[in-house]
């Protein structure tokens, strides 16, 4: 995938439903862009630079993983990925953890990236994927 250095609304939106959905995906990807797609979406839910305990990183990131619908994710692998990429910053006692607002190393984000439901976008590309193929359907049909 080549290099980009501004999520899009769109481009976030479309890579996010792609992962989801259309890559069989399992586990984390290889490449660094659709990682931070993952991990930006992952973190949209927690409240931004405010203290979060352990319990409701993992209530959300599990969330997050039946959404998704991706295999071969557990919450606390996906926790610790989130520390190492920097999108989380867990307190020095272990007593918790605050999102942080512009992780480095993570392309720029257009406004509106952080507003992206990941159940919402799943259920439009569903929507249009059923829309596509009953068009295609009734072209087929003689």
């Amino acid at each position: 995938m080549e290099r980009q250095d501004l999520f899009t609304v769109a481009f976030f939106t479309k890579r996010l439903a792609d992962l989801c959905l259309r890559s069989g995906l399992s586990g984390l990807p290889r490449d660094e862009i659709s990682r931070h797609v993952l991990f930006t979406s992952m973190v949209a839910a927690l409240p931004l630079e405010t203290p979060i305990d352990q319990q409701q990183v993992d209530a959300c990131v599990a969330r997050w993983i039946e959404t998704s619908g991706i295999k071969e994710l557990d919450h606390v692998t996906l926790r610790r990925s989130l520390v190492d990429a920097g999108y989380l910053v867990r307190r020095p006692d272990g007593s918790g953890y605050r999102v942080v607002a512009d992780p480095p190393e993570r392309p720029r984000c257009e406004a509106g990236v952080a507003d992206v439901d990941l159940a919402s976008v799943l259920q439009a590309r569903r929507e249009e994927v059923a829309r596509r193929k009953a068009e295609y359907l009734a072209r087929a049909q003689p």
